[in-house]
């Protein structure tokens, strides 16, 4: 009887399987990822689409120098995608919010900075989009500029240089210094 009881009450447990996650990466996500080397060596760019807030655009700025970048169409530049006109040096900077186009050319530009002063960095950072009009010859050491294609198929072509193009907006930075001037801004 004893052994009935001990029986009896030794009931068969029904352990569930834990849940399984899997986690891939085919790029399926539609994480576009442009990796250092295709812009400047220590910067990464992210462009991530459909968000909880949007699109996003992640930039990681390496240890070396501060940076601008500014994202538009490449066959409108009016439209902006994303304008940051000072990362320092070490930091990122995420937006979300935007939208970023699929199967059309995107223009990215970034700016590698000398060593600028307190009163600069404040004024680029207040600026955000239209930044790269603004700026001046002698607080340039770099620019670089690419094409980016996002494919609605996940994947990205990227066309550019990859070289230093300072030298094509040596123009444009020397106006901006004159029409500075004529306000009565002084950067330097």
């Amino acid at each position: 009887m004893l052994a009935l009881v001990f029986l009896g009450s030794c009931s068969k447990e029904v352990i569930e399987p834990p849940t399984q996650v899997h986690l891939t990466d085919s790029n399926a996500d539609m994480v576009y990822r442009i990796p250092s080397g295709e812009l400047l060596g220590n910067v990464d760019l992210l462009l991530i689409k459909s968000t909880m807030q949007g699109d996003a655009i992640w930039l990681i700025n390496g240890p070396a120098r501060a940076v601008g970048l500014d994202i538009t169409n490449a066959e409108n530049r009016s439209i902006y995608y994303f304008g940051e006109g000072y990362t320092g040096a070490g930091n990122n900077h995420p937006a979300t919010g935007t939208t970023l186009p699929l199967n059309t050319r995107i223009y990215v530009r970034l700016v590698v900075y000398r060593t600028l002063p307190g009163g600069v960095i404040f004024f680029l950072q207040s600026i955000g989009q239209g930044f790269f009009d603004h700026l001046e010859d002698s607080w340039v050491e770099a620019v670089f500029e690419i094409e980016v294609f996002l494919n609605s198929d996940g994947t990205i072509q990227i066309t550019g240089t990859g070289q230093n193009l300072r030298e094509n907006y040596l123009e444009q930075f020397k106006q901006t210094s004159l029409r500075h001037q004529a306000q009565g801004l002084l950067f330097q």
